[in-house]
């Protein structure tokens, strides 16, 4: 592992070797250049040290899945949120990077459903127009929902099954007018959907 290598997230991993004096002097080197760089690492090892010196031996593996989860996300938003603004660039750009923005629990058509997650992009809730990426698990539904303007959507990644049976995959473009339509998916698959209005002009 060269120094440049080191993440947020591999320091997390990391740190409890460390603190043991466990790494070898590479890792350990590439280590303590990145705390010196990053003062949020620095601050989650200090905190690790007190508790630690707190409540005696702790081991990364002894945290709840919860709360390692935290931690990682803790340690590499603020690095997440310096890399948008950075590849965003300039004032009226927005970058979102589908892989490494953490998506949100979805709840579109009421009900949370948890085999399917959201990400959006520009989607605006008061309009119900703009773009969002969704996330379905294998198996997965969406419920029955209707929709007032034109729905459409690109599919990324796995296979998604229309209400009448008809299979898309990716590179599939769909387009659907106003009206009421569900789906599902055997594989999982990963979508970007666009919400949006025909000018009204275009309905006469």
């Amino acid at each position: 592992m060269s120094e440049t290598e080191l993440t947020c997230r591999e320091l997390v991993e990391l740190v409890t070797d460390y603190l043991e004096h466990a790494l070898p002097d590479d890792v350990r080197v590439s280590l303590e250049r990145h705390l010196g760089d990053c003062d949020d690492c620095h601050e989650y090892v200090r905190q690790i040290e007190l508790t630690i010196a707190a409540a005696g031996r702790l081991r990364y593996d002894d945290l709840p899945p919860g709360l390692r989860d935290a931690l990682l996300d803790a340690s590499a938003g603020r690095h997440r949120e310096e890399e948008d603004t950075m590849q965003a660039g300039r004032p009226g750009r927005s970058v979102v990077n589908v892989h490494t923005t953490p998506f949100r629990e979805y709840d579109m058509e009421g009900p949370v459903q948890p085999e399917l997650s959201w990400l959006p992009v520009s989607y605006d809730a008061g309009s119900g127009h703009g773009t969002y990426v969704m996330r379905m698990q294998p198996g997965a539904a969406t419920l029955e929902h209707s929709h007032q303007g034109m729905e459409e959507f690109l599919i990324l990644e796995g296979e998604l099954i229309d209400d009448d049976g008809t299979v898309f995959g990716p590179g599939d473009f769909v387009s659907y007018e106003r009206g009421t339509h569900h789906s599902r998916t055997d594989t999982g698959c990963l979508i970007a959907v666009f919400e949006w209005r025909q000018p009204d002009f275009l309905d006469i």
